[in-house]
């Protein structure tokens, strides 16, 4: 068995300060952090609208994603939208 740890030297400034920012630690739910960032991600919006009305869309393939639950999936995974808060919470 093998574990990992991110030294805070090795993450990217951004989530550095993320990771010693005492709010994140409270760690708020995944479900909180995917409806926050999909509140300001415009992607997933784009693709949920063109799923049922068969638009078009030049980011990705329509055809390869769903609606499920209220979130994109693509190609049988879940879109994670643009949040560092939320990126590093799923990396903890």
């Amino acid at each position: 068995m093998e574990q990992v740890v991110l030294k805070a030297h090795s993450l990217p400034e951004q989530l550095w300060v993320l990771a010693n920012d005492l709010s994140v630690q409270k760690h708020p739910s995944i479900s909180d952090l995917f409806n926050q960032a999909y509140e300001r991600d415009m992607l997933p919006g784009k693709i949920m609208n063109a799923i049922p009305t068969n638009g078009s869309l030049k980011e990705i393939t329509k055809a390869e994603c769903a609606e499920q639950a209220g979130r994109v999936q693509c190609r049988g995974k879940q879109y994670v939208p643009e949040s560092d808060q939320l990126w590093l919470r799923l990396i903890q």
